[in-house]
């Protein structure tokens, strides 16, 4: 099996599921070589549970020194675009957690380094490739449901109210459209395309994120996304896919490993469909990234950077609308 060092930057809790789930990979044997993070307690403790890892507390020592063949950036939104640029200048391929940045200028600056230095960029929208989304896309390009008229999901989670954290922070790039908010615009992105018409409102913090949003996209008036992200309440955190055949609902947590699938088609009849699978499923993510980067291929065919950028634009649009502004926006 061949070895390959990943490079970690942000050694939080994402990165430790993210790190987790190599022992599930199976064309690779992938292990922590090297941590970055300003905080140096926070590198060691990470280092502590990964034999031989380098620990580097400068980012200029970690891409010149590190030895890594690739990053995977987990730190708040506000600083992916800062470390990924660094990286991808040091041609070291980047696998860069959801959001890719926090505005379209970022993550169209992004793609242009990744090219300009042919490098390897890819979001790390971690659902596309889960199992469960394997499943769903081919039941709605098989016309199991006929065609898609309308989506609804909903993505909340009741984070602690504090103003300082990542989810209240503007300096952070908090809120609930880019931390869970995402997700759903993923979805709608990936069955709907483009949409024609883009309506969102929200309620917003003291200090100007938005603690709950809910977004209305329409394209052509044919096709409809009802999108809905909180973190100041808990929803249920369902997705329902509706075509004129039929109804698929990934039931909660739709965005991780969900309970199932089921689809309910016109003619009363039901199915339902099991989801399971080893670990939290960022193995999948990690085959794909591996995958396109032994290719040599610029972009991952499953999260191409058209799709990233759509991304970023419908974000920018919402939080136009919703009025919500980053400090680290204009920071290209």
């Amino acid at each position: 099996m061949k070895k390959f060092a990943w490079g970690i930057i942000g050694p939080g809790g994402i990165a430790s599921q993210f790190v987790a789930d190599f022992q599930w990979i199976n064309t690779h044997h992938c292990f922590v070589k090297a941590i970055y993070s300003h905080r140096k307690e926070s590198a060691e403790e990470f280092a502590g549970k990964h034999a031989g890892a380098e620990v580097f507390t400068d980012i200029d020592a970690f891409v010149t020194h590190s030895g890594v063949q690739a990053v995977y950036i987990a730190t708040p939104h506000s600083y992916h675009y800062k470390y990924a640029a660094i990286c991808l200048k040091h041609k070291i391929p980047v696998l860069c957690e959801k959001p890719l940045t926090i505005s379209y200028p970022q993550t169209q600056e992004l793609i242009h380094l990744a090219q300009q230095y042919q490098t390897l960029l890819m979001e790390g929208m971690w659902v596309r490739y889960l199992p469960s989304f394997s499943k769903l896309i081919h039941l709605v390009e098989e016309g199991d449901i006929g065609d898609v008229i309308s989506i609804k999901a909903s993505m909340s989670y009741r984070a602690p109210k504090d103003e300082n954290s990542r989810y209240y922070n503007p300096e952070l790039g908090g809120g609930a459209l880019l931390d869970l908010g995402i997700y759903t615009l993923f979805l709608s992105v990936l069955f709907m395309g483009r949409p024609d018409q883009v309506h969102a409102s929200a309620r917003k913090s003291a200090k100007g994120i938005d603690e709950h949003s809910v977004v209305l996209l329409s394209k052509k008036q044919q096709q409809y996304a009802l999108l809905e992200s909180s973190i100041l309440v808990k929803t249920k955190n369902d997705a329902v896919i509706s075509g004129c055949k039929g109804t698929i609902t990934i039931h909660e947590p739709w965005n991780e490993k969900p309970k199932g699938i089921s689809i309910e088609w016109n003619d009363g009849s039901t199915a339902d469909i099991p989801c399971e699978w080893p670990g939290s499923g960022f193995q999948y993510e990690t085959e794909a990234f591996l995958q396109t980067w032994e290719s040599g291929q610029a972009e991952c065919d499953r999260m191409p950077y058209q799709t990233s950028l759509l991304l970023a634009e419908l974000a920018d649009i919402i939080k136009n609308q919703i009025g919500v502004a980053y400090p680290a926006e204009g920071k290209v």
